[in-house]
């Protein structure tokens, strides 16, 4: 199962607000890295545009295994967020999005 938590730092001005997810960000497990036990967490860099979709998404910091760090961005890429706003209105902004991949133990 991966989990995702978007990081947001408050250091706003009063009535801005960070975009955010709409609705958790849930990457596929890959299959290799189910077969493999590969578990992290990857730190994926988003550009969310005004109307809240993703413009440009990048590894900012990586699990250290590429099948991993790929599904995480593809999965962030997809997604769609509720716009950051400043005085009111939509704008776009950089983000940090944290998704983990943990193995369900049986």
């Amino acid at each position: 199962m991966a989990q995702t938590a978007a990081a947001a730092d408050s250091g706003e001005p009063p009535g801005a607000q960070t975009a955010a997810p709409a609705r958790p960000i849930r990457p596929a497990y890959p299959p290799p890295a189910v077969r493999r036990g590969r578990e992290g967490r990857v730190v994926v860099a988003a550009y969310v545009l005004a109307d809240g979709t993703v413009g440009s998404a990048r590894v900012q910091h990586s699990s250290g295994f590429g099948v991993l760090d790929a599904a995480a961005v593809r999965a962030v890429r997809t997604a769609t967020f509720i716009p950051a706003r400043r005085g009111g209105a939509p704008v776009a902004e950089w983000v940090r999005i944290p998704i983990r991949f943990v193995l369900e133990r049986r």
